[in-house]
């Protein structure tokens, strides 16, 4: 066996966010995943990764949405996707899914690295998020004129052009522990003129730190001085809250009466992240828990 080596759930459903994506450099490291159950090892594929949906009516491709995804990565995890209706998947694995989809209408997500798929499901990626981001109202309604009625206009072939964009991730590397309200999240996606779509997304990247934010942007360049920004932001807010509860108890051990009135404003602070809605809390939870105690 030669390290590194990758393992992933079974089940995709199990799998979102890279949740339970383990990638293990060393015999030292197994002792501490081996126990888990429904596991699948493999080899890490050190190579560039992409993602294609696929669509398809009776087994035959209509069209193809292609994410290319960035030569840097944290662990196993890309910085930023480009989509383009200009991509276009490896022939190999066009020629995967012509062989084994035969019949099937609907939507088939392939990931692959170079040329060896990794994992397929019957969804668009993000949840259709990217589909939408487009915002070309032909390509929605055929898509859905297919899901619903089993049918596509090939007429509108030619309008289902769109302008390409990014899709960037934003990490922290000092511990989470705080994650900005809502409406601090969208003041500043809004002055770095972000496309619609953003939100948090809690994704373990090994023990280096954490996926927090994700978002996208029509430009690469603005793209990424907003994912600088924004990753600034958040690590900040790490440490400030970290050397706060820190300060407050050394001065507590002097002053009582000052330690207490400052852990009380601190923990007023702190408890605007409760301003989220509760399903941020408990990805972030899952995620911070993924990261420290796997």
């Amino acid at each position: 066996i030669e390290f590194p080596i990758f393992i992933k759930p079974r089940w995709g459903h199990e799998t979102a966010t890279s949740k339970n994506c383990f990638k293990i450099k060393c015999w030292d490291d197994l002792n501490q995943y081996k126990h888990i159950p429904d596991m699948m090892w493999s080899e890490f594929i050190d190579a560039k990764e992409q993602m294609t949906d696929f669509i398809l009516l009776n087994g035959q491709i209509v069209h193809q949405i292609t994410y290319v995804y960035s030569d840097t990565q944290n662990e196993f995890i890309d910085d930023w996707k480009y989509i383009s209706p200009d991509n276009e998947p490896l022939p190999k694995i066009t020629d995967w899914v012509n062989r084994h989809m035969v019949g099937f209408t609907g939507i088939v997500n392939v990931q692959y690295r170079d040329d060896k798929i990794i994992e397929v499901s019957l969804r668009f990626a993000r949840g259709g998020a990217y589909v939408l981001s487009t915002k070309n109202e032909y390509l929605i309604k055929n898509i859905n004129n297919l899901v619903d009625n089993g049918e596509w206009d090939y007429n509108l072939q030619n309008k289902m052009k769109f302008k390409p964009f990014y899709s960037f991730k934003c990490y922290s590397t000092a511990p989470l522990i705080y994650v900005y309200p809502q409406y601090i999240i969208d003041f500043v996606a809004k002055k770095h003129r972000t496309m619609p779509f953003y939100e948090y997304y809690f994704e373990p990247a090994g023990k280096n730190g954490m996926v927090t934010f994700q978002f996208m942007h029509e430009d690469y360049k603005s793209g990424m001085k907003a994912k600088n920004h924004i990753e600034n932001l958040i690590n900040l807010a790490q440490y400030i809250f970290i050397i706060l509860f820190i300060l407050s108890l050394l001065i507590f051990s002097v002053n009582k009466v000052l330690g207490i009135l400052m852990l009380l404003i601190i923990g007023i602070l702190f408890n605007t992240r409760f301003l989220n809605p509760i399903g941020v809390q408990y990805q972030q939870w899952k995620a911070t828990k993924q990261l420290l105690f796997t």
